[in-house]
Order: structure tokens, then C-alpha cells, then sequence
């Protein structure tokens, strides 16, 4: 299998996935530090959530390969930050955040972005 396979790039792109799932819907312990992380004017969770995303937007751009519209990434990204928004307004232990969306489709965009520069 050759190194532009978008097999990997998809086991990549779908192994984030997964992982920003168990981060977002799996109950984490409270260390009672987050009271006392400095927020930087923005709240770190926040900063996070657009970390995630601005990663996942280029694995997601590598595994379509050439293939389908250049914006289907950054709609796939938005649209799975919905989906696990909505998730963990379901689940008891965590809940749902629009501005959690809001970071998550900036940092989305910030990917999508970057993927463009740098293959316009």
C-alpha cells in the first residue's frame, strides 16, 4: 500500500473521531484545578474544543483524497460537533455547551483554512 493511500488517512481521521467521542462523552474526574487554571480571556475548555477541531479538519481533508467538494471537511466537522453536543446534552454527567459548538466550528474553520493555504 503506497504512502497516498487514503487508507491510513482515514483510520487517522476516523481514530480522532473516536477520540474526541471518549473526551466529550466519557465522565472525567474533577482534579479541582480547573477553578484555578488561568483563562487567557478565553476559558481553556474552549481553546481545547478549537484545538480538537483544528486538527480533525486536516486528517479529515487528507482522507478525502482529492475526492468530492473541498468544504465537505469543514461540514463534516461542524456537523459532528452538533451531533456530540447534542450527545451530552442526553447524558446525565455532562452537558452541552453552543459556545462548546462555537469553538469547535472556529477551530474547524482555522483547519479548513490552513488545508487551503496550504493546497490552494
Amino acid at each position: 500500500m503506497s504512502d497516498s493511500s487514503p487508507f491510513p488517512a482515514r483510520t487517522s481521521a476516523l481514530a480522532w473521531a473516536v477520540g474526541i467521542a471518549m473526551l466529550l462523552w466519557l465522565p472525567l474526574p474533577d482534579f479541582g484545578v480547573s477553578d484555578s487554571l488561568p483563562t487567557f480571556a478565553l476559558p481553556l475548555d474552549k481553546v481545547g474544543h478549537g484545538l480538537l477541531f483544528l486538527v480533525f479538519v486536516p486528517l479529515l481533508d487528507r482522507a478525502r483524497a482529492g475526492r468530492g467538494a473541498r468544504w465537505l471537511p469543514l461540514i463534516w466537522a461542524i456537523a459532528y460537533g452538533a451531533v456530540t453536543e447534542a450527545v451530552q446534552m442526553l447524558l446525565s454527567y455532562r452537558s452541552g455547551d453552543p459556545w462548546d459548538l462555537a469553538a469547535d466550528a472556529l477551530g474547524a474553520l482555522l483547519g479548513w483554512l490552513w488545508c487551503r493555504l496550504k493546497t490552494p
